[in-house]
């Protein structure tokens, strides 16, 4: 009778996981970006990119007029108390470059791990006693 508990709660579990990793990828956005950014550690340039969740850890981020697509691990989520939110990208500006951070949809910001390149400006510009601007833009309507 205990086996046949913890098959089902198992199953239960399975069932919900996998209904939480199938809405996670069914995120799509749309963004127009008009200036160039490093997104994981590659430089991109300005143009329409379309954002899409892999799973619940990535992201993935592909131009429309170029073949190939950036991807690049979740490293937390917020809670941001309104469903209804337009999607959003959060870019960080140190100096003349720009670097996204985070994704915002459906009530969820979503936080990119920091690269090399991200973690060296901004101790540069903590030396400096400086902030990075942060800049953001919302998804293109459909």
């Amino acid at each position: 009778m205990k086996t046949s508990f913890y098959v089902i709660a198992l199953a239960a579990l399975v069932g919900a996981a996998s209904l939480t990793q199938a809405h996670a990828q069914n995120k799509v956005s749309r963004f127009d970006v008009p200036f160039a950014f490093d997104f994981n550690g590659e430089h991109l340039s300005a143009g329409t990119y379309t954002i899409t969740m892999k799973g619940t850890d990535f992201l993935a981020l592909s131009n429309d007029a170029k073949s190939g697509t950036h991807v690049a691990m979740i490293q937390s989520s917020t809670d941001l108390r309104s469903a209804n939110a337009q999607a959003g990208l959060t870019f960080w500006k140190y100096g003349d470059t720009y670097l996204l951070a985070a994704y915002s949809t459906k009530g969820t910001k979503l936080m990119l791990i920091a690269k090399k390149k991200e973690r060296s400006l901004a101790r540069e510009f903590a030396a400096n006693q400086t902030e990075p601007v942060p800049t953001q833009l919302a998804a293109r309507e459909k």
